[in-house]
């Protein structure tokens, strides 16, 4: 079953997707290289860890991210150490020390991009740019003011 030859897939404006999307293209899209699904009815560490069969995903946006922890962040990117492009939205779960570990993991990668993260020093983002020599794009876009 599946669509074992599909590389690519976009779906922005699903809200009726989440966890059990994650688990379905896992498990029917083999191949799948890029993968974005925005405003979706939100993920969790159960969707995260359903892509345990995506180690060839080399592009993800993913959003949004509210109620994934730094847990399933980090698992994430085991799961998919070759990944180059990774955006993930609302993603308040990402701090420096879950960010430090993402880009030791993810090697490759070349663009980060991470909304709703919590405010950082002039000091912490100096190292997460330091640790990562192959990463050409970093946007951390903090938490809105209540």
């Amino acid at each position: 079953g599946g669509l074992p030859h599909l590389t690519h897939l976009a779906m922005g404006g699903c809200r009726l997707l989440g966890d059990g999307a994650l688990a379905s293209i896992a498990s029917s899209l083999p191949r799948i290289e890029h993968l974005l699904l925005t405003e979706a009815q939100g993920f969790t560490d159960a969707g995260i860890f359903a892509m345990e069969e995506c180690t060839g995903l080399k592009s993800l946006t993913l959003t949004p991210m509210d109620d994934v922890s730094s847990s399933g962040l980090r698992v994430l990117c085991d799961y998919c150490d070759a990944l180059e492009s990774l955006f993930l939205g609302r993603c308040p779960a990402a701090g420096v020390g879950t960010i430090l570990e993402m880009l030791d993991c993810c090697i490759h990668l070349q663009v980060l991009v991470l909304t709703n993260v919590p405010p950082m020093t002039k000091e912490e983002i100096g190292t997460i740019l330091e640790s990562n020599l192959n990463l050409k794009c970093l946007a951390l876009v903090p938490e809105k003011a209540p």
